[in-house]
């Protein structure tokens, strides 16, 4: 199944409007007038009804070109019959659960759940919270590391540790820890990039700031 940067980027599902564009003239009462309703008046009030289900798979807002000066709203999406390429492409749970969605946005928030998740009774599921059924991508395990190792006080090397190989690859051999100094680097990078964020939030601030120690709690203080 092909993943979300896929769906957007393949061939057009286009829509011809069947009435002129501003590019033309159409005769009214033997006179020749210019239609008085913009392309993006138009867009607004057409979007109003694309309200089925199956345009959650395809990029929300169309953009406006023009073929043989006709309006034509060009959604970014796989070419075919929409609905038949989503349930080739997405399978026959995904196309019926997306179909009992109440509304369009919540059908557009499950297509993006699914690619997320891999699992549709976890998308569409009321108010249920716990983990992912699909596992960290590199990028993710590496940020949960930096976030583990900072806020839990452990060693870099901790990644080596027989222990915790062990959880996390039996099952999953092929699963990816970073090394221990990939981990320095990054939690030093985090580090650079966070002062940085609050120096900024800080010399924004319209005001006095007041800075003072806990000394009682600090070891390092000492109080005269």
């Amino acid at each position: 199944m092909e993943d979300t940067d896929d769906l957007y980027h393949n061939d057009d599902a286009v829509e011809v409007d069947a009435r002129p564009t501003t590019h033309s003239q159409t005769l009214v009462d033997g006179t020749s007038k210019k239609p008085t309703e913009s392309a993006d008046a138009e867009l607004m009030r057409l979007t109003k009804e694309w309200t089925s289900p199956v345009y959650a798979f395809y990029s929300p807002t169309p953009s406006i070109e023009y073929v043989m000066e006709r309006r034509c709203h060009v959604f970014k999406g796989s070419t075919g019959n929409m609905r038949r390429h989503v349930q080739t492409c997405w399978g026959e749970d995904v196309y019926n659960t997306i179909l009992n969605a109440d509304t369009l946005e919540e059908a557009h928030a499950g297509v993006k759940g699914h690619v997320r998740n891999g699992s549709i009774a976890l998308v569409f599921g009321r108010n249920k919270k716990g983990y992912s059924h699909q596992p960290h991508t590199k990028f993710e395990t590496k940020a949960e590391i930096v976030r583990w190792v900072s806020e839990s006080l452990r060693p870099f090397d901790i990644i080596t540790d027989r222990g915790f190989q062990s959880l996390m690859k039996t099952g999953q051999p092929g699963y990816y820890l970073p090394h221990p100094t990939t981990v320095s680097h990054d939690v030093r990078l985090v580090f650079a990039m966070t002062r940085k964020r609050v120096a900024m939030m800080l010399q924004a601030y319209d005001g006095e700031l007041n800075f003072a120690i806990d000394a009682v709690m600090h070891q390092t203080c000492l109080v005269q």
